[in-house]
């Protein structure tokens, strides 16, 4: 069977690293990190709201160069995303797998939680991963309610078969519908289009 992932907003200090693994020197300095991190909560707060959605949506390259590569690399599924990924062991916990000078950094600074595509072996432990992160984030920042929420629909957008990996843009789940029902593409973030535009 193919191993299953989810996509959650996990409580940073959930997340482990492997001391035996290197992940090799960091592409980007301390102060590059920590920038990008930063902006995490920022995104978050943004798709708190609708308005916020919309902002994310529109938002071109030359606007907020580091806020729209935090949000392409992080949430969505660019072919140019570099996300973070961990993988469930039982025995161990969610073991960070890829991005791992990214969560150092967000460990640093305090981050509550980041956006983790998370793989598990079997339905029972990605549901159980799931609600653990979900209830853990919510306890952490409770006024951003909406972010399991959120989570989820770009999750269903991401992994819509549950095992295998889309090439979908999650943002158009999170755009307004579109006068016959369907979603709007207008409006939604596509990353290579922004690049074009510079």
């Amino acid at each position: 069977m193919a191993p299953l992932r989810t996509f959650l907003a996990v409580p940073t200090d959930m997340l482990l690293l492997d001391a035996t693994t290197s992940a090799g020197a960091p592409k980007l300095s301390p102060v590059q990190l920590n920038r990008i991190v930063q902006k995490v909560p920022q995104i978050y707060g943004l798709l708190n709201s609708r308005s916020g959605r919309e902002t994310l949506g529109r938002l071109r390259v030359d606007e907020d160069p580091l806020l729209w590569e935090t949000y392409r690399d992080l949430f969505t599924d660019s072919p140019s995303a570099n996300g973070l990924r961990a993988e469930y062991l039982p025995d161990f916990g969610l073991l960070v797998v890829a991005g791992q000078h990214r969560v150092q950094a967000a460990k640093r600074a305090r981050i509550p939680y980041l956006p983790v595509h998370v793989q598990c072996s079997d339905r029972k432990s990605l549901a159980a991963v799931r609600d653990a992160c979900e209830s853990e984030a919510l306890r952490r920042a409770p006024s951003l309610g909406c972010v399991p929420a959120v989570h989820r629909e770009l999750d269903r957008a991401f992994y819509p078969d549950r095992d295998v990996v889309t090439k979908r843009d999650p943002f158009v789940a999170l755009t307004e519908p579109a006068k016959d029902g369907r979603p709007s593409r207008r409006g939604a973030f596509q990353p290579e289009t922004a690049v074009r535009e510079r």
